[in-house]
């Protein structure tokens, strides 16, 4: 049974195959064939790849396997290397944009037999691609009685060829009359293989006298097929360059199989063979470790785990990048892994990715022969990816770089798509295997930076400054930030349905943003390391950029930064805040902080300023924070950037409650709301601040009104992070208002909001609030696994204050559940955490915890200590309400200690701070011991305090 027959000369195609008439060459062979790939008697190492590669840098073959052939032709050796009956390698190989294909009337560079797979010398074990094996037997068993033809795709260097090989070993019964292989040349020095030319050799390895060939394209195409008939026969293609190169090669007989192995993705098999294709992807990380840990030893590599797995993500888990690697390190046995990943890392990694004195065992070899396959336009587009601040991109980047139509610039990535030069990933987003975008960095021409590529690299400059403006005007436009450069013609930046698109963009774009301002201000002077609350900084943007307005993204004078520096890191500045990512984030305003200094823009500092306050502070270091607020605040004040002033102001009031001057935190505040009031603005988070300043005061229907007035005006902007924040502190007033249900509502409300936009430093804080709204319901249980969420999601945000309020919030979960000891450890971590962030609320807090704690495991002493630390806090701070607190557990200490008097006078202290502040517990331990502490088991003190408080006589 047969898929179809050869067409003869000049007819029309059968089954969508078109055969050439064009005349063929036919001067003799000689008279014992060669082979042209030569045997080149290779070692191969255990993933199928040797240490040479004979296309001059293509995928390294692996030979496995063996066949039985009933024809002496399929088990003729080849000749070797350098013999003289192997005609030289064409010293001129085809480059972008030149064909080739020889002419007709051309002689062919050189000539080629299949041979048979059996015959292919191999030495050592193949590794790993048990998945793609098993998806290979799979595809062959679809396409065998079908199309007959399963197509291995993928970059160079993946192991296309070593993988094919590899499966034949397992194939003798299914093809019992021969498995035959043949290189055709797709990507190597020489010129590919004609259709002619392969029909040929595959002719004589089947058996056919060179005379009994003959000359016209479609008689040797059916003749090929005659020969076919009634055997079942696997014919390896390897390296094809395209369809057309193979289609007159494809088996009709149902018993044959075509296994074709390409880098390009020969789409047009698909559509006129139904062909069965198999993506190759780079290796599992665990098979990438064992390839190297085959070839520099297990010791070796157990020594060095961690150097282990960065070499491996370094060599994109690409096995011939990662057989160089190993190679180098088998050479040198004195050489640590770790040096190897600091030599690699230390500049272009492919540049260290070869073999000395063998140039055609290199990485950056391999990707050139699929480089100079491509036209001058497509050839052209490449060398401009290498622009790109990171291997992933999108259309529309790509687009803008260009300087192309998002069409135009879709189309000439198809066709780098179609040779494995980019990977798609989803409609939108590509990318470029990180060798690969390595490989297009060393393709920029240094003579080109300060004209095309400079004016490129603007383009896209201004294309990510524009978008990320857009984004952040989705996603925190409650936030002051300087202005981007205004639209250049026909610049088309990303847009955003809602906040969450904006923070998903911002999310996939981080890394190349902080790439981007970093790169700019490689050249840029600047100062040493820079020393020195934004909840929500204000709307309204800045009109300019102090003393040096920007001249347009990437355009400034050589020698100077260009204002698209600081202004796309003060627009990250939202971002980093929500994400919480501080390490990055000082880097980002450090750098940014120095170009504008640079620059001697005022206002540019004192951005910069606000973000490393910002910053520190979410690190925990107050200190270091307060000192970059009063910079920036000097810095907007030298540049008359008013609004800039008042945020500094409100964020410098922030870190001054955070340390317990609530005085000072309330007269910056006051400062904020003046300037806004001259400025004709009603932001919203100087009343926040306040109300929070107001609430550690004790004056908590005072903070509930400004809070709601803050949340009204974070509604009306559609700022999600502020109606979330504005919403736990409201929530938390609530709380000690007595009022529980509307605040577990606010703060249910809250964490939904956080989790809109991806907040988890915001839903910690959301989650911890629910916690201590459940431990003062008296649901121990719920409080708990509240608070066990909150120390998971503080874990994830990295930040000490959260883990503070995380450990408060299990300490009250335990307390309620009469976990006291449990309670006392979660309160010590607390108070540890909070003197090393300077926090003085939290340690206030924490000192209550602990001696409430103690006083119920019967230690009266050290309960009266902390009882006592924490009302000289509360007292010299102003906390008020925290004062109130402290006295009742002053009194719950007395009690247990036997001192009625004194009990009954703190007691009746606290109750009288109570009153005044509003404050209306439940069931918390710092609440009036009348109501709040029922009498433990086991201790009688708390009952005779009671019955003191409540006027009855004692026994």
């Amino acid at each position: 049974m047969r898929r179809g027959t050869a067409a003869p000369e000049g007819a029309a195609a059968q089954d969508g195959v078109a055969y050439d008439g064009a005349a063929y060459d036919s001067a003799p062979y000689d008279n014992a064939p060669y082979d042209d790939r030569g045997p080149d008697r290779r070692t191969y190492d255990r993933t199928g790849y040797d240490d040479r590669s004979r296309d001059g840098g293509a995928d390294e073959r692996m030979p496995h396997g063996g066949s039985r052939s009933g024809n002496p032709a399929l088990d003729r050796a080849p000749y070797e290397r350098g013999s003289p009956d192997r005609p030289p390698r064409d010293s001129a190989p085809a480059g972008p944009g030149r064909s080739a294909e020889p002419s007709d009337g051309d002689p062919a560079p050189a000539r080629a037999e299949a041979e048979s797979v059996q015959r292919i010398s191999r030495t050592g074990g193949f590794i790993g691609r048990e998945v793609e094996l098993a998806q290979l037997t799979s595809l062959v068993e679809g396409a065998l009685g079908r199309s007959g033809v399963v197509m291995i795709v993928g970059p160079a260097g993946s192991g296309k060829t070593a993988l094919a090989l590899q499966w034949c070993r397992g194939t003798n019964e299914a093809f019992p009359d021969g498995q035959l292989f043949l290189d055709l040349r797709g990507h190597s020095d020489e010129s590919p293989m004609s259709p002619k030319e392969a029909l040929s050799g595959l002719l004589r390895a089947l058996g056919v006298p060179y005379q009994d060939i003959p000359h016209a394209a479609a008689e040797m195409a059916e003749l090929y097929q005659r020969n076919l008939a009634g055997r079942r026969v696997l014919i390896v293609l390897d390296n094809a360059e395209s369809a057309d190169q193979v289609r007159q090669l494809l088996p009709y007989e149902d018993g044959c199989l075509a296994l074709v192995t390409s880098r390009n993705r020969l789409g047009a098999m698909i559509v006129s063979h139904g062909a069965a294709m198999l993506p190759l992807h780079p290796l599992a990380s665990f098979e990438a470790e064992e390839l190297v840990r085959c070839v520099v030893g297990d010791d070796r590599a157990a020594a060095e785990p961690e150097a282990l797995g960065e070499l491996v993500a370094i060599c994109g888990r690409t096995p011939l990048a990662l057989r160089i690697a190993a190679a180098n390190l088998a050479l040198r046995p004195d050489f640590r892994i770790a040096d190897q990943v600091r030599d690699l890392r230390s500049g272009n990694p492919l540049e260290s990715l070869a073999v000395a004195g063998d140039p055609d065992s290199a990485v950056r070899r391999a990707f050139e022969l699929s480089y100079r396959r491509l036209d001058p336009e497509a050839a052209e587009a490449f060398r401009m990816l290498g622009l790109l601040p990171g291997p992933a991109t999108t259309v529309a980047a790509v687009s803008a770089l260009l300087g192309r139509s998002p069409g135009s610039a879709y189309h000439l990535l198809d066709r780098l798509f179609a040779e494995h030069l980019v990977e798609r990933n989803g409609q939108e987003r590509l990318r470029l295997h990180d060798l690969i975008w390595w490989y297009a960095r060393l393709l920029v021409d240094p003579e080109r930076t300060r004209t095309v590529h400079r004016e490129a690299h603007g383009r896209l400059l201004h294309w990510y400054t524009a978008s990320a403006d857009a984004a952040a005007r989705s996603l925190y436009p409650q936030i002051l930030r300087l202005d981007p450069d205004p639209l250049r013609p026909g610049a088309r930046p990303e847009t955003f349905d809602g906040p969450q698109q904006a923070a998903d963009w911002f999310d996939a774009e981080r890394a190349d943003l902080v790439r981007l301002i970093e790169a700019e201000t490689e050249t840029a002077t600047g100062p040493g390391p820079v020393t020195g609350t934004e909840t929500g900084t204000e709307a309204g943007a800045a009109t300019g950029t102090g003393t040096g307005a920007g001249t347009g993204a990437g355009t400034a004078p050589d020698g100077e930064p260009s204002p698209a520096v600081w202004i796309l890191a003060d627009t990250l500045r939202g971002y980093f805040w929500l994400r919480r990512d501080a390490e990055t984030w000082i880097r980002v305003a450090t750098v940014a902080l120095r170009a504008a200094r640079g620059a001697e823009d005022f206002r540019g500092q004192a951005a910069a300023h606000q973000s490393l306050g910002l910053a520190t502070f979410t690190t925990g270091d107050l200190e270091l924070a307060r000192g970059h607020f009063e910079q920036a605040i000097e810095l907007a004040r030298e540049a008359g950037w008013g609004v800039c002033e008042s945020v500094a102001l409100s964020n410098l009031a922030g870190v001054s409650a955070d340390m317990g001057l609530l005085s000072q935190a309330a007269e910056y505040y006051d400062q904020s709301i003046t300037i806004d009031r001259r400025l004709r603005r009603t932001p919203h988070q100087p009343l926040q601040g306040l109300s929070e300043v107001l609430y550690g005061m004790g004056r908590l229907r005072e903070a509930e009104r400004l809070c709601r007035r803050a949340l009204a005006l974070s509604r009306k902007m559609s700022a999600p992070d502020s109606i979330a924040r504005v919403s736990t502190t409201l929530a938390l007033i609530s709380l000690d208002l007595g009022q529980l249900e509307a605040a577990r509502e606010l703060a249910t409300a809250s964490r939904t909001g956080f989790q809109g936009i991806g907040n988890l430093a915001g839903e910690a804080e959301a989650v911890c609030a629910l916690a201590m709204i459940a431990a003062e319901g008296g649901d121990g249980t719920g409080a708990l696994r509240a608070a066990l969420t909150a120390c998971r999601l503080s874990r994830k945000a990295g930040r000490p204050r959260l883990k503070l309020e995380a450990m408060l919030a299990m300490g009250h979960a335990r307390y309620q559940l009469g976990q006291y000891e449990r309670a006392y450890e979660h309160f010590r971590i607390a108070r540890v955490t909070a003197e090393e962030t300077g926090y003085l609320k939290g340690r206030t807090m924490a000192l209550l915890g602990l001696g409430v704690c103690a006083a119920r495991v019967g230690r009266p002493a050290e309960a009266l200590g902390h009882a006592g630390a924490a009302l000289t806090a509360a007292q010299e701070s102003q906390l008020r309400l925290l004062e109130g607190q402290a006295q009742a557990v002053l009194a719950v200490a007395q009690a247990c200690r036997g001192d009625l008097v004194a009990a009954v006078r703190a007691a009746r202290q606290a109750e009288a701070i109570h009153m005044t502040t509003g404050y209306r517990p439940v069931h918390s331990p710092f609440g009036p011991p009348a109501e709040g502490l029922d009498p433990a088991a086991g201790h009688d003190a708390f009952r005779r305090l009671q019955e003191a408080l409540e006027g009855q006589p004692q026994p």
